[in-house]
């Protein structure tokens, strides 16, 4: 079953919204093709994580840099942040999620 996931580039701060299968094969790879270090966020393995992942791309598209990279602010932030909480709590089967993710105070 596929994983979707939220990874942040420590060095610019970009979010990348992907989907994988190994979530920790995918951190290595995002980290030898950007060449900094990546913080998986949060992910989930979900059966319909294609269609969240499209979704999500789609509610970000404005502010998309580069491929699947996105320039996410604060509001954007609270948006994930709320997303993984929604369905932690509803639909998911295997969840992570950083605790600094989860517990981020509401701005």
């Amino acid at each position: 079953m596929l994983r979707i996931y939220t990874a942040r580039n420590l060095e610019n701060g970009y979010v990348k919204i992907g989907v994988t299968e190994n979530i920790e094969r995918r951190r290595k790879q995002l980290e030898n093709g950007c060449g900094n270090e990546v913080f998986m966020e949060g992910w989930m393995e979900i059966h319909n994580a294609s269609e969240i992942e499209k979704f999500l791309h789609s509610t970000f598209a404005h502010l998309r840099k580069k491929g699947e990279w996105f320039e996410l602010g604060e509001k954007e932030d609270k948006f994930i942040c709320d997303f993984w909480k929604f369905y932690f709590e509803d639909y998911c089967s295997g969840l992570w999620v950083s605790e600094e993710i989860f517990n981020r105070e509401e701005g």
